[in-house]
């Protein structure tokens, strides 16, 4: 519940209300009493709150040339604009920030779900780990400041690993 009010309280302005914005917290919140969130769950969230807010990411094509990404075509975050380039427009310019274009489809796929139908899309494996990792991306490149709850998450899940 706190990452999804963190996401929420940044991409706000205090005193200009968004109903959109609070109505989907407000269904989130409801969701989490139905059960754990899963991946499909949160990142269903995400990208509604990305859409509300107009940065509704292009998840089926480059956004620089518009080329279809498909199996063969690895993708990448371009951070300064928050949008997904195919490889041939955005070569990795860092090791490891580059997706499959199954991520990116998986993404696509929850595009326009609610969030009870995205909890049912299991992101699991590699390309659950990317869809994650991309999706972060882009979420990062809107907010002023880094997530504090996924710290504390991670340090959850870290001291999970440990557990015999």
């Amino acid at each position: 519940a706190g990452y999804l009010t963190e996401i929420i309280d940044q991409l706000t302005v205090e005193g200009q209300p968004v109903p959109e914005m609070h109505a989907l917290l407000s269904e989130a919140l409801l969701g989490l009493k139905a059960g754990p969130a899963t991946s499909g769950f949160l990142r269903t969230f995400e990208l509604r709150v990305l859409q509300h807010l107009g940065y509704d990411p292009q998840l089926s094509r480059c956004e620089r040339c518009a080329r279809p990404i498909d199996d063969d075509v690895t993708a990448s975050v371009d951070a300064t604009h928050g949008r997904v380039l195919c490889d041939g427009c955005e070569p990795a310019r860092s090791a490891g920030l580059t997706f499959s274009g199954a991520a990116v489809r998986r993404l696509d796929a929850l595009r326009g779900l609610s969030l009870a139908e995205g909890r049912q899309h299991g992101l699991r494996g590699e390309d659950g780990r990317q869809a994650t990792e991309l999706l972060g991306r882009l979420l990062l490149a809107h907010l002023p400041r880094g997530l504090r709850s996924t710290e504390v998450i991670a340090a959850l899940h870290a001291g999970d690993r440990h557990v015999d």
